[in-house]
């Protein structure tokens, strides 16, 4: 079974993101998952704080190696959640036609891609 690809959207979490990225990589499918991170821009009133935090995500995604491979896809402006979730789904469910989406605050158990990907296959048709 191909395993579907996984999206992640991420902002000016760090803490957040490196959680949701080392529960991912505790399944046992990770090494073999491709991960797409979508990294949104900074806002155009951007503070240097925040700045800095969305610049320690992009750190975080460019060096995340617990995955078969790991595209880093960097906004130079903020797009906004809705935006990007709508775009970036578009782009990987035209290339894969099934993804995996989740955003910077979610921590998945060991057993969350297997049952994933199983579902994925059990409702392809449906």
């Amino acid at each position: 079974m191909k395993l579907a690809p996984i999206v992640l959207f991420t902002y000016n979490r760090p803490v957040h993101t490196r959680k949701t990225l080392d529960a991912l990589s505790r399944n046992p499918e990770a090494s073999e998952s491709e991960l797409f991170i979508f990294c949104d821009g900074a806002k155009s009133d951007s503070n240097s704080e925040n700045l800095g935090k969305i610049d320690q995500v992009v750190k975080i995604a460019k060096n995340e190696n617990g995955f078969k491979k790991v595209n880093v896809i960097v906004q130079k402006n903020n797009k906004g959640l809705a935006s990007s979730i709508k775009d970036g789904v578009t782009k990987i469910i035209n290339e894969f036609e099934k993804v995996i989406v989740l955003e910077d605050d979610i921590v998945t158990s060991a057993g969350f891609l297997k049952y994933m990907n199983d579902a994925l296959l059990c409702y392809q048709d449906n």
